[in-house]
């Protein structure tokens, strides 16, 4: 059984997710579905300030929205895949301009490890999380 497939209670450290959205309110949606499953939530309100905790700490999963000022979630992703793999979080975008040609539309969405439509279904959400592997590389999708 592979670390991702253990419920965040019966890990050693609770997994770090950093929830990256302009929106508070969203933020704070998403905060209370993965604290309530045991995951130790940070957040920030767009690409560049989550760049500077990932770069600071160590984060296991980010949760972003495409959307947002300063640096958007497709920049974001790409940042992220240039990481070395040891600090590359895995990346799940919740983002109302989901649908079904969206990796059609936007191929850096293949870098996330799952796409959910605002508002995300808490469940959907809880099983990206915990299914979630390394950032995959440009050179994967």
């Amino acid at each position: 059984m592979s670390i991702n497939n253990v419920p965040p209670s019966d890990r050693r450290r609770p997994l770090r997710v950093l929830l990256v959205d302009d929106s508070p309110f969203s933020r704070g949606f998403h905060k209370v579905v993965l604290a309530a499953a045991g995951y130790d939530c940070s957040e920030a309100a767009n690409g560049a300030d989550a760049l500077d905790q990932i770069i600071g700490e160590s984060i296991d999963l980010v949760v972003t929205d495409l959307e947002m000022p300063v640096l958007d979630g497709f920049k974001l992703l790409a940042a992220l895949s240039l990481l070395p793999k040891k600090r590359r979080p895995a990346a799940i975008v919740i983002s109302a301009e989901i649908d079904a040609e969206a990796v059609n539309r936007w191929p850096t969405l293949r870098l996330a490890h799952g796409l959910l439509s605002k508002p995300a279904d808490p469940r959907a959400l809880l099983e990206l999380a915990a299914s979630a592997p390394a950032l995959k590389t440009p050179f994967e999708c």
